[in-house]
């Protein structure tokens, strides 16, 4: 070998080595990368989890089909976190309530009932309600899921509130829960 092709190989050697320092510091940020938003993913959904509220107005207009009720109320919800929700419902200007659920169901469409948020002996007249729902008195889609599967259906807006009548037992108010955050 002369000794241009000495310093063409040493360069070849160099220009090798920058090439796998430079692929390597790459990947190393790229997997730092990765593992930031991963973690920054997760905290946001256990935040997301955690004493999240969501509300709902409840109104005649919102059914499928729409009644002329002149009744309103609302709806909040707050998850703990944990294996549980609490709930209050407020309902007035109404008269012969049957009952109340949540349904699945995106906005415009009608939906299955996943909880019953009150029943009571006889039609009622106004709802206040204060309860607590556990993922044991799940029902339809949500049977056997968890608390998760309920907050996450509420972030998408799959999930409503609906206060059923004796004049309208397919329900007269409506109102898609949403986050209040």
């Amino acid at each position: 070998m002369d000794s241009n092709t000495n310093i063409y190989y040493v360069i070849d050697i160099y220009s090798m080595n920058n090439i796998r320092n430079i692929t390597l510091g790459v990947v190393i940020i790229v997997a730092i990368a990765a593992t930031t938003i991963t973690f920054t993913n997760f905290n946001q959904a256990t935040v997301f989890a955690q004493n999240n509220k969501f509300m709902a107005n409840l109104t005649g207009q919102e059914e499928v089909p729409p009644t002329n009720s002149n009744a309103t109320g609302t709806v909040q919800l707050t998850s703990n976190g944990g294996d549980s929700v609490d709930y209050l419902v407020n309902v007035t200007n109404i008269k012969g309530v049957t009952d109340g659920h949540l349904h699945l169901g995106e906005k415009g469409e009608n939906g299955l009932i996943v909880f019953t948020l009150f029943r009571p002996d006889a039609p009622v007249d106004q709802v206040s309600e204060n309860e607590t729902i556990s993922e044991d008195e799940f029902v339809g889609p949500l049977k056997d899921k968890s608390v998760s599967d309920l907050t996450t259906a509420m972030g998408n807006g799959s999930i409503y509130a609906n206060i059923h009548t004796q004049e309208n037992p397919n329900g007269e108010l409506r109102g898609q829960l949403m986050s209040s955050q």
